[in-house]
C-alpha cells in the first residue's frame, strides 16, 4: 500500500477525520495524491478539494474546534483557504479548494481511500493535472512537475488498460481546459502529447 511521508499523513489524517466527522466531501489531489498512486517524485504540501469549508471556520459553542491548536487557517479567496499545520520541525502547508464543490458527490467514484484520506484516482488525477497544467503556464517550476506528473499518470493508466471515463472528460477536459492545456505545451511537445493521450482516450483536437 502506498503512503504518504509522515510529514504529510498526520496533517491529512487530521483535516480528513474533520471532514467526515463533519459530512462534508473532501479528496486529496496534487502531488500528495500522485505520491498515494506510485509516484516517487517528492511533494511538501498538500492539495484538498472540498465541497465546504463550514466545518473548518464556523466552530460548535459546546464543541471542540475542528482542527488542533497546531493548525492555522487563512482565508485567501472565497473559494481558496490556507491550512498550515505545525510540525515540530517545519511548517506543512495545504492548499483548500471549493472549485470543485458543485461536482465533487459526482467525482467520487474515481476516488480512492487510505484510512480517513481520500484520494483522487489515476484517472481523475490526469484529467485535474490537465487542467492544472494548463492554468499554470506562467509558472515554469509548477509546469515541469505537473508535466512530470501527467507522463506519470498516462503511463500508468496505459499499464492497466484504462481510458479516461466519458464523465470526467465531461466534467473536467472541456475544450477549453485542452486548448489551454495545449497552448500551455513547448510546441516542439504537443504532437507527442497528442498521440500520448489519445492512447487513453483523450483526444486534444476536441471541439
Amino acid at each position: 500500500m502506498e503512503r504518504l511521508p509522515e510529514r504529510l499523513m498526520t496533517p491529512a489524517r487530521l483535516i480528513f477525520q474533520a471532514a467526515v466527522r463533519a459530512k462534508v466531501p473532501a479528496m486529496l489531489v496534487g502531488g500528495a495524491a500522485v505520491s498515494l498512486n506510485g509516484s516517487r517524485r517528492f511533494t511538501k504540501d498538500l492539495d484538498v478539494n472540498v465541497a465546504s469549508f463550514h466545518f473548518l471556520t464556523q466552530r460548535s459553542r459546546f464543541g471542540p474546534p475542528a482542527l488542533p491548536k497546531e493548525f492555522s487557517v487563512r482565508k485567501v479567496s472565497a473559494t481558496r483557504l490556507n491550512v498550515t499545520y505545525m510540525h515540530p520541525l517545519e511548517a506543512i502547508r495545504c492548499d483548500m479548494s471549493t472549485n470543485y464543490a458543485t461536482v465533487l458527490p459526482s467525482l467520487m467514484p474515481y476516488t480512492r481511500q487510505l484510512g480517513h484520506i481520500r484520494y483522487a484516482a489515476c484517472n481523475l488525477l490526469l484529467a485535474d493535472k490537465i487542467r492544472t497544467y494548463g492554468d499554470r503556464w506562467n509558472n515554469g517550476i509548477k509546469l515541469a512537475s505537473d508535466l512530470e506528473d501527467i507522463v506519470f499518470l498516462v503511463g500508468l493508466m496505459m499499464d492497466r488498460g484504462e481510458r479516461m471515463p466519458h464523465v470526467l472528460r465531461q466534467l473536467i477536459l472541456t475544450s477549453d481546459v485542452l486548448d489551454s492545456f495545449r497552448t500551455a505545451l513547448p510546441e516542439s511537445e504537443r504532437l507527442l502529447f497528442k498521440s500520448f493521450l489519445a492512447d487513453v482516450g483523450i483526444d486534444m483536437d476536441m471541439p
